[in-house]
């Protein structure tokens, strides 16, 4: 295991903004360089907090702004100085947001996306407005969305606990994908390139089955199915060094178990692990080894795999 302080040490070598995170009613930057806290941090919010910040650098030029859903239902926006960033003070009537802010650009477009508890999808412009209008999905969600860009395509995917993905572009419009699995109850999500097609796959699991849907032909058909030993609460993309395919990563957070799946459907070898958050494979220390990296209370724990 490693301690927080030793990824903090790694990601200073490592151009960022520094550490942003978010508790209850304040949020925190820490600058890598020195370990300080930055000018005007913490942020006091008028309410607490549903999840963690989420930085952009619109321009790429290490200029941040920093975005935080509220209970109260109102998204806000900080430059890098702690000050309001015009249309986010606040945004008003998002809904409660429990899963954490996305933001891509595509197009020289900036689409910053939200998923709420009423089951709408919101994309929003830099400056606030909408993207497009609110996709009324009508259902509930176990799972963040998703997303795949290319040149020629954007798709965002959101699948509820019945199954149902809800697949939109960049110009807002929608439609729906029965995704069949077990018993189709509390389903999890997640959207990723684990055939190596170049093309985003969707995984769902329900009980203890999990099923991966890929595009063949044209055609989205069953690309395998695995039952596993125990009922994750959420699933994740991982990239796996040494491999153009991802990984499909599995939480089960009573158990506190890791599990990972090969882009094959078997189950990794070295798992399962213990871990208490979604995890990540990477070159930690760039010499060619595996290493999953993962909460676990009050520690980060970084673990070496084949």
């Amino acid at each position: 295991a490693v301690d927080v302080a030793d990824v903090a040490r790694w990601l200073e070598q490592r151009p960022a903004l520094g550490i942003t995170y978010a508790v209850s009613h304040a949020s925190y930057l820490i600058n890598l360089a020195d370990g300080r806290t930055e000018a005007n941090f913490p942020l006091t919010l008028q309410s607490p907090a549903t999840n963690g910040l989420m930085a952009v650098d619109f321009e790429q030029n290490g200029d941040y702004s920093i975005f935080v859903a509220c209970e109260n239902g109102n998204l806000y926006g900080f430059n890098r100085m702690g000050l309001p960033v015009e249309g986010w003070n606040p945004l008003s009537g998002a809904g409660k947001v429990r899963f954490p802010l996305q933001h891509f650009q595509h197009d020289h477009k900036d689409f910053l996306v939200a998923l709420n508890e009423n089951g709408q999808l919101l994309v929003f412009k830099k400056d606030g407005s909408f993207r497009f209008p609110p996709i009324e999905t009508q259902g509930a969600f176990r799972s963040p969305p998703g997303w795949q860009q290319t040149a020629s395509q954007l798709r965002i995917a959101a699948t509820d606990a019945g199954g149902i993905c809800h697949v939109v572009n960049s110009e807002g419009t929608s439609f729906r994908l029965r995704l069949p699995v077990g018993r189709n109850e509390q389903v999890a999500f997640a959207f990723g390139d684990i055939s190596g097609d170049n093309s985003y796959d969707y995984a769902v699991s329900s009980d203890s089955l999990v099923n991966v849907y890929a595009y063949r032909d044209q055609e989205l058909q069953l690309a395998f199915s695995s039952r596993l030993s125990s009922v994750p609460d959420s699933l994740f993309m991982t990239p796996i060094p040494g491999l153009e395919k991802a990984g499909l990563g599995m939480l089960n957070r009573k158990n506190r178990e890791l599990l990972l799946l090969l882009p094959d459907g078997r189950l990794h070898p070295d798992f399962p692990l213990s871990g208490a958050s979604a995890f990540t494979v990477c070159d930690l220390f760039d010499n060619r080894r595996r290493m999953v990296v993962v909460a676990n209370e009050a520690q980060v724990y970084a673990y070496r795999i084949r």
